[in-house]
C-alpha cells in the first residue's frame, strides 16, 4: 500500500508547527536511515510505501509521545489545518459537515492508494466511520486520520468535534466522530 506525499509532508509541517524545529529533527533522527532518505524531499504528488508513514508514527510515539500514541491525533488536527488551509479553507468553511461524511471516500483515495471509507450511522451529533482494506497501518496512523477527520469537522464552524479510533488492525479501523453544532 502506497500513501500520497502530500499526507507525509502536512504530517512534517505539522510536527514542525506544534513542536518547533527541533524536536522535528529528533523525530526524523529517530527513523532508519531509508526512511530519512525519502523524507527530507518528500513530493507532495507521488506516491510512498505506507511504511514511510508508520515509521514516522512510531518515532512521533517514541520521540513527541512518551511512548502513547496520543500525539499522532494531535499532529493530525494540524495536518489537516495544513492539508485543508489556504484556499481550500474557504472550501471547507463554506460546506457543512454533512457533506464531509460524502467526501469522505474520495478524500480516503487521495491519499491512499488501497481501501475504503465510509461513514454510516449518520444522525444528529454522530458518524460511525469504517475503514476497509488499508495495509501496512499502525495505531498511530489511524490517530492521524482520526484527527485529520477531526480537524476537518472543526474548519466546518462546529463548535466542538470530536473522532476516535474505536477498533483497529493494520487493515482496518471503525472511528465514531461526535459534535455539537
Amino acid at each position: 500500500m502506497q500513501i500520497r506525499g502530500a499526507g507525509i509532508r502536512s504530517l512534517l509541517l505539522a510536527i514542525e508547527k506544534l513542536h518547533g524545529p527541533e524536536r522535528l529533527k529528533a523525530v526524523k533522527g529517530a527513523v532508519p536511515k531509508h526512511v530519512r532518505d525519502q523524507i527530507e524531499h518528500v513530493l507532495p504528488v507521488q506516491w510512498y510505501d505506507v511504511e514511510v508513514s508508520a515509521t514516522l508514527q512510531v518515532a512521533v510515539r517514541d520521540v513527541l509521545g512518551g511512548g502513547k500514541w496520543d500525539e499522532s491525533h494531535s499532529i493530525g488536527i494540524e495536518a489537516a489545518r495544513i492539508d485543508f488551509g489556504g484556499l481550500y479553507r474557504v472550501f471547507v468553511r463554506a460546506v457543512s459537515y454533512e457533506t464531509i461524511w460524502d467526501r469522505a471516500p474520495r478524500i480516503w483515495s487521495q491519499y491512499n492508494s488501497q481501501g475504503s471509507a465510509e461513514w454510516t450511522d449518520r444522525r444528529e451529533g454522530y458518524a460511525l466511520g469504517r475503514i476497509r482494506g488499508a495495509s501496512g497501518y499502525n495505531f498511530g496512523l489511524w490517530q492521524s486520520v482520526a484527527g485529520r477527520m477531526e480537524g476537518m469537522l472543526q474548519m466546518t464552524g462546529l463548535k466542538t468535534a470530536t473522532v476516535t479510533v474505536k477498533e483497529s488492525s493494520s487493515t482496518y479501523a471503525k472511528l465514531e466522530a461526535m459534535w455539537i453544532k
